[in-house]
């Protein structure tokens, strides 16, 4: 993945990850969107930081405004601590499992400017344009807002990257298309939010027979 770190973005990222440790920061790392748009040859349009830890996240943004202006970097960057709204998470990588979607999303940058496959099989799933969820990895409760967020996004993620489930996610993806109906309205509206800021209506049209296949494309008709 040595190619990849070359990548100016992450070599900008590297500085600041080791500025941000050494201010006491808990294992900050990037992974995700960022990492992900790499991977496929694609600009990262932000740039999130995840951590753990006493430091809060409102103390970590100022450290990271503090950071950005010293190396005079621009872009759209964001930070927070898992634990502050999931207590259970104590590192950053379970954070990823439980809150990432594919297994090529935790793929992530660390302060010793190296990329880490944190599944073992994301640059695999790069490679064969396929889509594994990363929380069957681990043995955690996933609650209905939550698997309709990976449902959701591992079609957008499909369509956008050209990849296939693997067997389980595919089942895991029809499956779970049911627990929409148990969502709130308010958790219902974000995702109606959600869908149509992330694709244009363009996108959308092409986009649709993925949704059907695999019993999402409800999000297309708000009711």
């Amino acid at each position: 993945m040595q190619q990849y770190v070359q990548h100016p973005v992450l070599q900008q990222c590297i500085p600041v990850l080791q500025n941000l440790e050494a201010r006491g920061l808990q294992t900050p790392y990037i992974g995700g969107g960022c990492t992900r748009n790499i991977l496929f040859d694609m600009e990262p349009k932000d740039i999130d930081i995840h951590f753990v830890g006493d430091v809060p996240s409102t103390l970590a943004e100022q450290w990271l405004s503090e950071i950005l202006a010293q190396h005079d970097l621009a872009g759209d960057w964001d930070i927070w601590n898992f634990q502050e709204h999931e207590p259970q998470l104590t590192s950053t990588l379970v954070g990823y499992y439980a809150n990432f979607v594919s297994t090529i999303d935790c793929i992530y940058l660390s302060s010793d400017g190296q990329l880490h496959d944190l599944t073992g099989r994301g640059m695999y799933d790069v490679q064969h344009h396929l889509m594994d969820l990363c929380h069957l990895y681990l043995d955690f409760h996933i609650d209905d807002a939550r698997a309709c967020y990976l449902c959701l996004e591992s079609c957008r993620r499909m369509y956008l990257h050209w990849l296939t489930p693997t067997p389980r996610t595919a089942k895991f993806l029809r499956v779970y298309s049911h627990v929409w109906r148990n969502l709130t309205e308010h958790e219902k509206e974000y995702f109606y939010k959600r869908f149509n800021k992330k694709l244009t209506a363009q996108q959308q049209i092409e986009a649709k027979p993925i949704y059907e296949r695999y019993g999402w494309d409800f999000i297309y008709y708000k009711v």
